[in-house]
């Protein structure tokens, strides 16, 4: 589990080396935690991470 997180936290640091993110953040403050820190939220946001990664040549499989 260690080394499936390192490796999508070293495949995010070389996406952002190359492109940087531009685009302005959005506050949440704690309204993040309450609204969307739900199971079924969680997994589709780390879906969209994975496939924005490959979409950028960074595939990484889920199951890992």
């Amino acid at each position: 589990m260690s080394l499936a997180a390192h490796l999508l936290v070293r495949s995010l640091v070389a996406r952002f080396w190359q492109n940087p993110y531009q685009a302005p953040l959005a506050r949440w403050g704690q309204q993040l935690h309450d609204r969307f820190l739900l199971p079924h939220f969680v997994k589709e946001d780390f879906n969209d991470v994975l496939s924005e990664q490959a979409k950028q040549g960074y595939a990484i499989d889920p199951a890992w």
